[in-house]
């Protein structure tokens, strides 16, 4: 049970704490996204030429990608993506949390994608997917990666045009962000150990319970296989009733919509098992015409309580196209507040009776 526990114990922490790592890295995702989506409505942002920024390259078809203003200052444009990936950039310098946007077609080559995302890209492609996680080594450490399809906007035309893509809700590419593990698993083997050690403590203190736990145990399973073999010879002596019976067996589950019925109720009218599906529908179907509303008029007041067992005689189909008269009886179930749950009864051939009767 100490081992049992310990194993849980370190599993759940493992798949709690992979749970936090994945929401940071959702949180990561929609930051991200919320920027590129705030800077693709904008069309982009205007920053000053200099040491921190040069006119993009990849960017020259754009005739307004380099302006200057009144006082003769010059800007250049950057696109939602450009000011996204620098911002991450930054971010993971920071913080070691690295986010990424790519596509298989790109105009900066530092958007290309790696293996993994280019895998992930051609499922989205195919339709396969929205969003991918894996567990992977990203410059030798372990990350949680995550990456979720990306659709092209009316903002982005203006930009992505040259690529092709000229059509709003068309894939783009994907938007990713790549967690760092090791805080995660460094405290997850803190974890680990404390677990190690309470267990320990507990296994100390409780070996002696464990010897008397094992013999209430050998004890239970020999009750347990009393009441199995009892059970077990139950079951024959109600089979062997059953086949041995003239009568067939019927019970018909209310709430769940099942019937039972013994192989002998197929026989009366010479079906076989396979032939004659077990439903109150397949008896409805062979019953006589004419006695159909009487028998089920019969049921419905034994199941509102109106009588204190159903019984009700009929005609039913044979095999051969012939009727053959039935007897049905059979009584209620009924649960804590008096519903019916359940109707057990039994089928007998009447035919030779009525028969007799009628000479």
């Amino acid at each position: 049970m100490l081992a049992a526990s310990l194993a849980w114990n370190i599993q759940h922490d493992h798949e709690q704490l992979f749970a936090q790592a994945r929401t940071e890295a959702r949180a990561n995702f929609h930051k991200d996204l919320t920027f590129r989506r705030w800077g693709t409505l904008h069309g982009g942002v205007y920053v000053p030429v200099g040491e921190h920024q040069q006119p993009i390259p990849w960017m020259r078809h754009l005739p307004e990608r380099d302006v200057t203003t009144t006082q003769g200052k010059q800007l250049t444009l950057l696109n939602p993506a450009t000011m996204v990936r620098q911002m991450m950039e930054q971010y993971s310098r920071d913080y070691g949390i690295q986010g990424r946007i790519t596509g298989l077609k790109y105009l900066n080559p530092r958007n290309a994608p790696d293996a993994w995302e280019r895998a992930q890209l051609l499922a989205f492609q195919r339709g396969e997917s929205q969003e991918a996680w894996a567990v992977a080594e990203v410059h030798g450490s372990p990350h949680l990666r995550y990456i979720q399809a990306m659709y092209l906007e009316s903002g982005c035309i203006k930009c992505h045009a040259v690529l092709g893509y000229t059509r709003v809700g068309e894939l783009r590419g994907g938007i990713g962000v790549n967690l760092p593990l090791a805080p995660y698993l460094a405290r997850h083997d803190e974890n680990v150990l404390a677990f190690g050690v309470s267990h320990g403590v507990i296994w100390l203190l409780g070996l002696g319970g464990i010897g008397w736990a094992g013999r209430q145990q050998g004890r239970r399973w020999r009750e347990r296989q009393v009441l199995t073999n009892a059970l077990q010879a139950s079951k024959e002596r109600f089979d062997l009733a059953v086949n041995g019976a003239e009568e067939g067996v019927w019970d018909l589950d209310l709430v769940m919509g099942k019937m039972y019925w013994s192989p002998r109720m197929g026989e009366m009218l010479g079906f076989t098992e396979a032939e004659l599906y077990p439903s109150l529908n397949t008896w409805k179907s062979l019953m006589h015409p004419d006695d159909r509303d009487a028998v089920l008029e019969a049921l419905k007041i034994h199941l509102d309580g109106g009588t204190p067992r159903f019984e009700a005689a009929f005609r039913a189909q044979h095999k051969d196209g012939s009727y053959r008269w039935v007897m049905s009886r059979g009584r209620a179930v009924r649960d804590a507040d008096g519903r019916a749950v359940r109707v057990v009864g039994v089928h007998a051939d009447i035919s030779e009776l009525k028969a007799l009767e009628a000479q």
